[in-house]
């Protein structure tokens, strides 16, 4: 944006509200050709984003000092940077759904071999006792299976929500600048910079946070 002459551009970037994080959700599914029934409901263990909302909706910024009364303007938004990594995360979830649904499937495909093969190696001919240990092998293999699988849900809990950004031309000089966050006509949270000096011909920049 272009400067007058003999005065200074400050610029404000603000950032409100947290981004959406991962959880651990579980998502029943059949794998219905396998010899043991406990090994035909596998829950695969799969990353989904859950969302926490921020009351925050408007951002001001009030400047005073250097003989100025009180300005204010508001800050536009620049980036919903929550939606940006949900839309970012769905575009890789079917490939995350189909490593783990494979992954999940080979334990299981083992399991119900071993299972299989346990119970033939029995020396008991009761065919009632062949099927208790083929069905208490696969019980076991499938408990073993399901505790070692989780979903991966690294990710930073204290990501800001949206990006804010806006600016003012004022005169060179010391200056007390105000940010307001607020929720309707609510203020909600404020962040107060003193003695900020604005300078011409420099890059003037305010940084502000209210994770609420």
């Amino acid at each position: 944006m272009r400067v007058p002459a003999g005065k200074a551009r400050l610029n404000i970037i603000g950032f409100a509200g947290l981004s959406p994080i991962k959880e651990e959700r579980h998502f029943p599914s059949v794998f219905p050709f396998f010899k043991n029934p406990s090994l035909r409901l596998p829950v695969l263990k799969l990353p989904q984003f859950a969302k926490r909302p921020s009351n925050i909706n408007s951002i001001e910024v009030v400047i005073e000092g250097n003989n100025n009364g009180g300005e204010k303007f508001k800050l536009e938004l620049l980036e919903d940077m929550g939606t940006v990594m949900e839309e970012t995360f769905k575009a890789r979830f079917s490939n995350i759904f189909l490593k783990t649904y494979i992954r999940t499937l080979l334990k299981y495909a083992a399991a119900d071999i071993a299972a299989t093969i346990a119970a033939e190696k029995s020396s008991s001919a009761d065919k009632s006792a062949y099927s208790m240990t083929a069905m208490l092998s696969a019980i076991m293999a499938k408990a073993a299976i399901d505790a070692s699988e989780s979903a991966d849900i690294r990710m930073s809990r204290y990501l800001p929500g949206k990006a804010y950004i806006g600016g003012i031309n004022l005169d060179p000089g010391v200056y007390t600048v105000t940010v307001n966050y607020y929720s309707g006509g609510r203020i909600m949270a404020g962040d107060e910079h003193r003695n900020v000096r604005v300078r011409a011909g420099a890059l003037n920049l305010i940084e502000t946070i209210s994770l609420r």
